[in-house]
């Protein structure tokens, strides 16, 4: 009877919001909190006003502040005040784990309540549009629990992290991890109220099989984004409509560089970016920014400037965008593609030329004091496998670190078909154990067209991998594919002859690539592969200088992806490296490697960037082969030699 008030929660959330802030303290001021709630609530009560569900809502909390201390009232309501003792019972007790099937069962509820309300995204349904932020266990959890029992093993506890130094850092890491969550959180009360007026028994029985990329990554607590086009967004009913229920993070493809919000000094222009983040906001996705600090799309005024008056003007432009959407976009992107591809030197751009290595600093302290609460990111290309250039982001991330203003590392995932790195897990745990998350940013997969059926179940397995790599690091805050249809993307423009990376052919139909990242986020309509793809390994012949070894990484019928890695025993310049193949195999492409590849008997050599190497220290290659239709990939003896 109280549905149709639903959608006014203004009262209800300001009255939750107070139960929510008192779980977060002491467990004296738990209770303390909760009873000013439950005043409140029996304030708001008693002066008539609201809907009825504000009212069953400040019955129940009234209820529950009184179940603290004393048995429930036998006037209290039965299923409403049993609800609220049971939440602010544990709360104050101080034990919010023992909630935790509460929890569950309450996300099982509002995932059928989501399928009742009418799917309308123009407007949307206030209730709905709260409610799909809430599916997320994990986040719900992760704001119940302490801070220090959130730490990944094997890593110094949070508090010992650079950022918490002090007890005012301590507070201003509640205050950031409250904010970023109260979107997907402070709706949980209407729903309870809601699903008691309905009568909704608690029980799990709904839990399911998610069946959209959204809704299982809410399951595992990671963001699935998208980067979005503004014209797009716009004027494209069915590509708002699959932004809206297929992804529950966005990224401003181009509304949030520089050239689109300041296109000449001082005048500002905020029409698309606010767009975006209003869609995102009325369709309870966070927000991923993009970028502050690049060396394109910078307007030629900027790069004009001198060193003095080009550091004014970017942390003009920072202080403005920042502060314009400080607690609606979660994250930046503060600096993009800072490291050159020529063995991990710094790129050449007019930022450091102006103002040298240290405008990267100027940017992450200027956004730090801009937004505190947003976490801060390097972005890159090409650092997904563990290389010279990755090497140069990490010793930058260490240097930020130890100054407190790095939060997380963004890895853009721009890769080709079967070029997955063999080291891209290890890589992104070695930033992890710096105390940072890591995201991928821009992860597109292209292959040379036109693109046959084993080409894109190929790619799909690349998607699955890449995601699955994530899913299962707990400090990946998530995946962003870099644009919605094969025909939004930027590929084709910049590498003629390749396109089709992304995850829906133009007509907005799922290609195989959606059920595979489906399906790595864990919550597909297909059972996950049992194992892991075959691994064969070849033992390193002895060697002098160096040893080399090939590994077989995703075999099909026709095909096979290989890793190879080189080792150092001593401190090598360069190197090469040779086999003969046994059978009918024949690298068809490779990468980090150069030379005579395509014959029975390969000859190859170190690249620019990875052929310097101390001793103990590794680098690696890889390549894709063909081979007779159902031949085992066979694993040649790989013989090293300095160069």
């Amino acid at each position: 009877m109280c549905w149709k008030h639903v959608s006014r929660p203004s009262a209800i959330s300001t009255i939750l919001a107070q139960f929510w802030r008192a779980a977060m303290h002491t467990p004296s001021a738990r209770c303390a909190a909760a009873a000013a709630a439950a005043a409140a609530a029996s304030a708001s009560a008693s002066r008539g006003f609201g809907s009825e569900a504000e009212r069953i809502s400040a019955a129940a909390a009234t209820s529950a502040s009184h179940r603290t201390s004393q048995p429930m009232s036998a006037s209290a309501p039965t299923i409403c005040g049993g609800i609220g003792w049971w939440y602010t019972g544990f709360v104050c007790r101080g034990s919010i784990f023992a909630g935790y099937r509460l929890i569950v069962t309450m996300t099982s509820i509002i995932r059928v309540i989501v399928t009742i309300i009418p799917p309308r995204l123009s407007p949307p349904h206030p209730l709905r549009r709260h409610i799909a932020v809430l599916t997320n266990v994990n986040a719900f959890a992760r704001l119940c629990s302490p801070r220090w029992e959130r730490s990944a093993p094997g890593r110094a506890p949070y508090f010992a992290q650079p950022r918490s130094l002090t007890a005012r850092h301590h507070l201003e890491e509640f205050h950031v991890l409250f904010h970023r969550q109260r979107r997907r959180v402070l709706i949980a009360g209407v729903v309870t109220v809601a699903t008691a007026a309905l009568g909704i028994g608690l029980s799990t029985q709904f839990a399911g099989a998610q069946t959209t990329l959204r809704g299982a990554a809410d399951e595992i607590g990671k963001d699935i984004g998208v980067a979005v086009s503004y014209d797009q967004l716009m004027n494209n009913a069915q590509y708002r409509n699959i932004v809206a229920t297929e992804f529950n993070s966005l990224t401003a493809e181009n509304a949030m560089k520089w050239d689109a919000t300041e296109p000449s000094d001082g005048n500002y222009t905020f029409t698309q970016a606010d767009a975006i983040v209003d869609f995102a906001e009325d369709n309870g996705q966070t927000v991923h920014g993009h970028t502050f600090v690049w060396h394109q799309q910078t307007p030629q005024w900027v790069q004009n400037l001198s060193g003095t008056a080009m550091r004014a003007a970017m942390v003009d432009h920072i202080n403005t965008v920042a502060n314009r959407y400080e607690g609606r976009v979660d994250s930046w992107d503060v600096v993009n593609e800072v490291v050159s591809d020529s063995n991990g030197a710094m790129r050449d751009s007019f930022w450091l030329r102006a103002m040298g290595e240290g405008y990267i600093t100027t940017a992450f302290q200027t956004a730090r004091a801009a937004d505190p609460n947003a976490d801060l990111y390097i972005n890159d290309y090409s650092i997904e496998a563990d290389n010279a250039k990755s090497d140069r982001i990490y010793t930058i991330a260490q240097g930020l670190v130890s100054q407190g203003l790095l939060d997380g590392v963004g890895f853009q995932s721009h890769l080709i078909l079967g070029q997955v790195p063999s080291t891209m897990e290890a890589n992104l745990q070695r930033f992890v154990d710096l105390g940072l998350k890591v995201r991928i940013t821009e992860l597109d997969i292209r292959i040379g067209m036109p693109a046959d059926s084993s080409e894109l179940a190929r790619q799909a397995q690349d998607y699955e991998r890449v995601v699955s790599i994530c899913a299962e690091l707990a400090d990946c805050t998530g995946v962003t594919v870099w644009g919605l249809r094969d025909g939004d993307s930027w590929v084709p423009g910049v590498f003629p002859g390749e396109g089709a990376p992304l995850l829906f052919n133009d007509d907005f139909s799922k290609k195989p690539a959606y059920n595979s990242v489906l399906n790595a986020l864990g919550d597909g309509t297909t059972e996950p592969p049992t194992s892991d793809p075959v691994t064969t390994t070849s033992p390193p012949p002895p060697g002098d200088g160096c040893t080399a070894t090939l590994s077989v990484q995703s075999p099909w019928n026709t095909g096979a992806t290989y890793a190879a890695t080189v080792k150092a025993d001593r401190a090598l310049t360069g190197w090469t490296v040779t086999w003969t193949w046994p059978g009918s195999e024949r690298i068809s492409n490779a990468w980090s490697i150069q030379g005579n590849l395509t014959g029975a008997t390969v000859t190859g050599s170190n690249v620019g960037y990875n052929g310097t190497l101390a001793a103990g220290q590794s680098t690696t290659f890889g390549f894709n082969i063909t081979k007779a239709n159902g031949s085992t990939a066979s694993v040649p003896t790989v013989t090293c030699t300095p160069a």
